[in-house]
């Protein structure tokens, strides 16, 4: 609308000049840019040139500011009933606590486990090493004494 009020040769280049007032126009309610544009109210009616991106964003912003706004919401918190309040605190602490004994126990096993497979390693080094086989016939005596100190760790 606001364009058929305007000759084309009036702008320097309207192509350009739509698009720019497209991208700026898409910011504003559907309510400001009809005020914008309608003939009885418009920028039109003040504007005897072509008016710049500008004019357009003044008289968008003047039109939003005489729009009605709603009323910014209130919230509205329901009183706590101390009955529910402690019921919650105490479900809060029996979850925490079986949350912490799950925990403890899933890390005890994880040390078990970490346990077994240092064992089970420990076994097989010494199975390697203590003549299980013929091509470990000779052993240095620096491991088999590192040997014979696991067996007897391995003992007690």
């Amino acid at each position: 609308m606001i364009f058929s009020a305007y000759r084309r040769d009036d702008f320097a280049d309207p192509d350009t000049f739509v698009l720019q007032l497209g991208m700026v126009l898409e910011r504003y309610p559907d309510e400001v840019i009809g005020r914008l544009s309608h003939p009885w109210t418009g920028i039109q009616r003040r504007c005897k040139r072509p008016p710049s991106i500008a004019d357009i964003v003044e008289g968008c912003e003047a039109i939003l500011d005489r729009l009605p706004r709603p009323p910014p919401p209130v919230a509205v918190c329901a009183p706590i009933d101390p009955v529910m309040q402690a019921r919650v605190a105490k479900l809060f602490a029996e979850l925490s606590a079986e949350l912490h004994e799950k925990m403890q126990a899933d890390r005890a096993d994880r040390i078990k486990d970490l346990g077994e497979r240092e064992r089970s390693r420990r076994e097989r080094v010494f199975q390697q090493y203590t003549g299980s086989s013929p091509a470990d016939a000779v052993v240095s005596p620096e491991l088999l004494g590192i040997v014979r100190r696991w067996q007897q760790e391995t003992a007690e």
